[in-house]
């Protein structure tokens, strides 16, 4: 900083040094750049964003306080133990905390495990009804053969987990009416934990006719 205390010359330097465009090949290197400045810069009350521009922001004091202010989001998922399968979709959107993209690719990712187990092409809530038909399935659970209220029940409660994912993250668009807040954190978390819920569920079915297209 200059005599006069400005933090303008020393904003100056890390955006012309954090331009986004310099990093282009090189995302890995951003992420990283970026966290670990921020973990610094936080203290002043500064906080370089995924765009390149720095921002005024409340300051911490304590090195707990840092840690949580520039954990991304990939990071906080981890203590969560969240489903690999959820990561593998959007491990960019979370590093780039970009909320409404994550929770967008990891629903489609769901779909995507579904076509992956009986080789469809279908999408959406036609590919999960079409899967999970009770009279004609092509995906079940395994050891349960949907011959009683209980399977069923079981069975229905899959599918109807499924369809609620894809409802509320896969079909609406970036500019529609949704029932979660993108730019919440805590929304993003509680999203991404019921795709992870899903997987797991996943992870116990298996295909016993392949789905017509």
């Amino acid at each position: 900083m200059d005599k006069s205390n400005s933090t303008k010359p020393f904003i100056t330097l890390i955006e012309d040094i954090m331009k986004p465009f310099e990093f282009r090949n090189k995302v890995d290197l951003w992420n990283d750049s970026l966290k670990n400045i921020n973990e610094i810069i936080v203290f002043c009350g500064l906080e370089l964003l995924s765009n390149g521009k720095v921002i005024t922001v409340k300051p911490v004091n304590t090195l707990e306080e840092a840690a949580n202010r520039t954990n991304n989001l990939y990071e906080k998922l981890n203590e969560y133990n969240v489903h690999l399968e959820v990561i593998k979709y959007c491990k960019q959107e979370l590093l780039q905390e970009n909320y409404f993209h994550a929770i967008l690719e990891a629903s489609k990712g769901i779909l995507q495990r579904i076509r992956d187990l009986n080789l469809s092409s279908k999408d959406g809530n036609t590919l999960i009804n079409d899967s999970f038909n009770l009279k004609n399935p092509s995906i079940l659970i395994k050891g349960n053969l949907i011959s009683n209220d209980t399977e069923k029940s079981q069975y229905q409660g899959l599918k109807s987990l499924l369809n609620t994912i894809c409802y509320l993250y896969r079909n609406p668009t970036a500019h529609s009416p949704k029932m979660y807040d993108d730019r919440s954190e805590g929304d993003a978390i509680q999203a991404l934990l019921l795709i992870s819920m899903a997987h797991s569920h996943l992870d116990n079915c298996e295909c016993i006719r392949f789905l017509e297209v």
